[in-house]
């Protein structure tokens, strides 16, 4: 790498930056480039400068730190191609301006209104990922997830073992929007680092029996982040996809359960685990048919699967309703879900708050009414009973399985059928095989 003399105005801003003074940072960084423009490590440091700028800016004044880290993080690269750090810089800047380009969407011409609107109706799709409503937002965040990805990949095959490239690349892999490229797409041998050269099998393996251990005390989100770290690791194992899809499961994530389960049954499509996976996510997603489908695949590798057999019984049950039934019953389900996820945050909510640990909710309700210029009681007067929402909440009765069917059969306009054998129990917990996979 070149040698560049002392420069004072980048000591300063090396100082400023290490007492988290971004902007001062920058701004000598911006003197130290005009006396030497050609230093790859000012233009690394002003992009990093302009990534924590980002974070605590909006509007315009957002646009230009992403623009100024963007440039700066691209100019670096090319200045110092075999330089490491140059590739992080990149990936981070590109991931927060794609993320850009998604939130501020909305301003721009070809925004499709009617379409988000849908998006986020009780008739949406719930396979399909919300994504983005503007075409013009869309090409700029796929050219730069690309960019973002060669900048893993060329950064990862001069440092391998480099822990924010593998995470960045990692998300990447993850990202419903992207497209990862194709290995034979890539240039010439060693400028870029395939899913096979990055895979460490052994370190993935220790992240993975801690994940399992988390699993198994029903840490659900914390056992996915270490899945995530160990996919890091090693990007072609599916067991760890199809643990992670468990994980997403037990937490309603049914979308990020598709995209793992996928993944799972693509690099190992004869596994019978695998397609258990793929149906539960399409079953939490309303999908019984193809659910079904699914369980039918895997039987046909694993005849004697009880999980596959007991989860293809109750998506049969749900099949032989006509299709507008299934889907009021997915609706249900869904409400269900939400409703109780309500009742729980509420009502820690309301225990924080009676033991001085927390906000208490009706409190705070009205306090923010108050601040807004609102009369006290304002809640109260409007009908609102504040101190009574947990309760009520906790009050909201659940329905059963028999009562939901009753009431989406109404819904829908279908006669009652005679009263069917009820379906076998939901699963309560996924222990851990002898392969590492979770048995139902």
């Amino acid at each position: 790498m070149a040698e560049f003399p002392e420069n004072k105005r980048k000591k300063e801003g090396d100082d400023l930056y290490r007492q988290k003074k971004y902007g001062q940072a920058s701004t000598a960084y911006t003197a130290a480039i005009a006396d030497a423009p050609r230093d790859y490590r000012i233009h690394a440091n002003r992009a990093a400068c302009c990534e924590k700028m980002v974070e605590t800016c909006w509007g315009a004044a957002r646009r230009g730190w992403l623009e100024c880290g963007l440039g700066d993080a691209r100019k670096c690269v090319e200045l110092a191609p075999a330089w490491p750090k140059g590739y992080c810089r990149l990936a981070a800047a590109c991931a927060q301006s794609w993320e850009y380009a998604k939130d501020t969407a909305w301003e721009n011409d070809d925004y499709d209104e009617e379409a988000a609107a849908k998006s986020v109706s009780k008739h949406a799709p719930s396979r399909v990922h919300p994504g983005c409503f503007s075409a013009k937002a869309r090409r700029t965040g796929a050219a730069l997830r690309v960019e973002a990805e060669d900048a893993c990949r060329r950064g990862l095959a001069l440092a391998p073992e480099d822990a924010y490239l593998r995470v960045a690349l990692a998300k990447l892999r993850d990202d419903p929007d992207h497209k990862p490229r194709d290995a034979a797409t890539y240039p010439p041998p060693n400028e870029y680092a395939s899913d096979d050269a990055l895979r460490r099998p052994e370190a993935a393996a220790k992240r993975k029996e801690v994940g399992n251990a988390k699993f198994a005390e029903k840490e659900y989100a914390l056992a996915e982040r270490t899945y995530a770290a160990a996919l890091a690791l090693d990007p072609r194992e599916s067991t760890l996809y199809a643990n992670r899809s468990a994980c997403r499961a037990h937490q309603s994530d049914y979308r990020g359960a598709l995209r793992d389960a996928e993944k799972c049954v693509a690099l190992d499509e004869k596994w019978a685990k695998g397609r258990l996976r793929l149906a539960t996510a399409l079953y939490g997603l309303g999908e019984y048919g193809a659910a079904q489908e699914a369980c039918d695949v895997g039987l046909a590798f694993d005849p004697d699967s009880t999980a596959v057999q007991k989860l293809r019984l109750r998506c049969e049950r749900e099949t032989k309703e006509p299709l507008a039934v299934q889907r009021e019953m997915h609706r249900l389900r869904e409400d269900q879900r939400k409703n109780g996820s309500l009742k729980e945050t509420l009502a820690g909510l309301k225990e924080a708050g009676n033991a001085g640990g927390g906000p208490n909710l009706a409190n705070n309700i009205e306090s923010m009414m108050s601040q807004m210029g609102m009369p006290p009681g304002i809640a109260n007067m409007s009908g609102l009973d504040m101190a009574a929402i947990p309760e009520a909440a906790k009050r909201q009765p659940d329905l059963s399985e028999a009562q939901m069917r009753r009431v989406a059969r109404e819904r829908a306009g279908v006669k009652a059928a005679p009263a069917p054998s009820p379906p076998p129990p939901a699963d309560d917990a996924l222990e851990v095989g002898a392969d590492g996979a979770f048995e139902a």
